[in-house]
């Protein structure tokens, strides 16, 4: 018999990472959408806690693969943001999460 109930075909982990997570219809519906506020770092964060408090857990696919350019976001046309900028939304949504 097929599940509907992902928390036991998968294990729990505390978070995910927003380079490789995705939600159903309905936590979408139940938790919104990632917070536009953030814009750079802690937006996948503050989601899971968000979710874990609706009383739905994050879970992991240990058949999945996923490859992440380290650094993508903070990439224009090969040219890095200034690291003072990245320190800056690092820290400002890090104090913003907490």
């Amino acid at each position: 018999a097929v599940s509907n109930d992902f928390t036991t075909l998968l294990p729990q982990v505390n978070y995910t990472i927003g380079a490789a997570c995705f939600g159903t219809r309905n936590f979408l519906e139940e938790v919104g959408l990632m917070q536009e506020e953030y814009f750079l770092y802690y937006e996948d964060l503050d989601w899971s806690v968000r979710g874990q408090r609706a009383g739905r857990p994050d879970v992991v696919c240990l058949t999945s693969h996923v490859f992440h350019r380290d650094g993508g976001s903070t990439r224009q046309n090969d040219q890095r943001w200034p690291p003072a900028l990245v320190e800056y939304w690092f820290a400002r949504n890090k104090i913003r999460f907490t």
